[in-house]
């Protein structure tokens, strides 16, 4: 994973200054030329005609669509209509031929062999009849054809972004960050068909939806001008702002912190926005700048440390492998770095912690392996365990198990190990501290602070709730008798007091 280097509060606004000002400059002066401009033209020439009709149906089903073709169009192209995909819904041409009979029109098909025959020979006269039938077609980003290498304009492979981003993952959850501190949820599917959008803002939900046919790089240019949209465009100041003048403020904080984090946006990002600005007022342009340069000093403050934390959760985990590593050794080398070689166990723990907390909890992770290395090396272990480092306990027990203790009761600092299995002979190793008062248990502190990979982090939770469903599973039977007991009895009570009526 890439290091991002800490920047002063003046080095980050001189950067997102130098940025935004180029940048409106490019916009300004943005033109296509001839050459790329016949390019695309030559490029859409492939694609059929629609008619005008058909045009507005198509846009009706699937937004923006320009480049689509039927089933066996695509497959010529040698590329395939992705699993899952629906088609759009077009008239097409269904034109029939039909002759008179009885004064009542009739399909040649269905004539008889007498009428064939005096067809063919002229004597009864036929004409053609237009009707439509239901047709399906398929727009470009329904199919395979990007993974396939299908050649397009440059205007167009500006507007399908592809490329790759090194450390992809990490910055899409540096952005979960961001949408969680301005109080906007991403949703898992947009509300409806997005079309050949990449993704939407639902101003009034406070909600996001980005295109599931987005490829990874998309996905995050698409969320920051998502996001940006979240953030400047409320619903209490939306109307105050045209479109473009929102487009303009959106794509703006986008270029600015896909730049900061290497991630190259400037063609799609010209062409964008030249094509919402050109020939449109921006009023108070200087004042709308001002806000993306807040925002996205905003946005990367936040990124940055979600970054930061990312690697040091990185850094702090340890992928154990038999006779691979020498556990005393490590620790040897924390206390000889902080010069604590003169201190108890429990007093190198205490140094660390005030003063070098990072160190410690690999210190924790090489204690637990000299201490256990014997028992996790001949342990077939298939599930996460855990050991809180306490007094009272030294031994690992399954994380379900671990994680469900009153850890409220505690005081001070719970300090705990995770041990996840990789495969058959490599562990990953997993050591930190938190205090008892600010987290519920470690897991919570572990999603909390990034701890783990966000698959490892899944792994645990579903073993914690796995674990918690089968002691409440356990508890209901144990119960179960007497809740049994207890019903009947009120049953035969009720059933006493009917007699007694009765009686009466």
């Amino acid at each position: 994973m890439a290091k991002y280097k800490t920047k002063t509060l003046e080095e980050r606004k001189k950067e997102i200054d130098d940025l935004t000002e180029n940048f409106t400059e490019k916009i300004d002066s943005y033109f296509v030329s001839e050459d790329s401009f016949r390019e695309h033209l030559q490029f859409m020439s492939k694609f059929y005609n629609y008619s005008f009709r058909n045009m507005a149906l198509i846009d009706d089903q699937f937004r923006g669509a320009n480049a689509v073709g039927s089933f066996n169009f695509w497959k010529s192209k040698g590329v395939h209509v992705k699993k899952g995909e629906k088609g759009i819904k077009i008239l097409a041409p269904a034109p029939i031929e039909v002759f008179s009979r009885n004064n009542k029109q009739v399909q040649v098909r269905y004539a008889t062999n007498e009428e064939k025959a005096k067809i063919r020979s002229g004597v009864i006269k036929t004409e053609k009849k237009m009707f439509f039938k239901i047709g399906h077609v398929f727009e470009y980003t329904q199919t395979n054809a990007r993974e396939k290498g299908l050649e397009v304009s440059q205007l167009f492979k500006n507007y399908h972004r592809d490329g790759s981003i090194e450390n992809d993952e990490e910055i899409y959850k540096s952005l979960e960050n961001v949408a969680d501190s301005i109080g906007v949820r991403i949703l898992d599917e947009p509300k409806e068909e997005l079309g050949t959008a990449k993704g939407a803002s639902y101003t009034y939900l406070k909600e996001i939806a980005l295109n599931p046919r987005n490829t990874p790089y998309e996905d995050i240019t698409v969320l920051i001008h998502e996001l940006a949209h979240a953030k400047l465009h409320t619903p209490e100041n939306s109307d105050k702002l045209s479109t473009a003048e929102k487009e303009f403020q959106a794509e703006m904080v986008s270029y600015v912190v896909a730049s900061r984090y290497g991630i190259d946006t400037e063609e799609f990002s010209l062409s964008y926005l030249a094509g919402w600005t050109k020939g449109k007022e921006l009023k108070d342009k200087e004042n709308l700048l001002q806000e993306v340069k807040d925002t996205s000093k905003e946005f990367i403050e936040i990124i940055d440390k979600s970054l930061a934390e990312l690697e040091q959760a990185k850094e702090n985990t340890i992928t154990y492998k038999k006779d691979l590593i020498d556990p005393l050794e490590k620790i040897e080398e924390i206390k000889n770095e902080h010069n604590l070689m003169e201190l108890a166990p429990n007093e190198v723990e205490m140094a660390l912690e005030i003063n070098y907390p990072e160190d410690l909890s690999k210190y924790l992770s090489y204690k637990v392996l000299d201490e256990q290395e014997t028992e996790l090396q001949n342990a077939q272990i298939q599930t996460p365990l855990m050991l809180i480092h306490t007094e009272q306990s030294s031994n690992f027990e399954p994380f379900g198990e671990s994680n469900n203790q009153s850890f409220y009761e505690m005081e001070g600092s719970i300090k705990y190990t995770v041990v996840i299995p990789k495969d058959h002979e490599e562990l990953q190793v997993v050591s930190s501290f938190y205090e008892s008062s600010e987290y519920a248990h470690p897991l919570h502190h572990m999603e909390k602070n990034n701890i783990v990979s966000e698959d490892d982090y899944n792994l645990l939770e579903n073993n914690f709730f796995d674990h918690t469903i089968d002691e409440d599973t356990k508890y209901l039977k144990a119960i179960a008798p007497r809740i049994k007991a207890a019903l009947e009895q009120e049953e035969q009570q009720t059933v006493k007091q009917e007699d007694l009526s009765i009686q009466i």
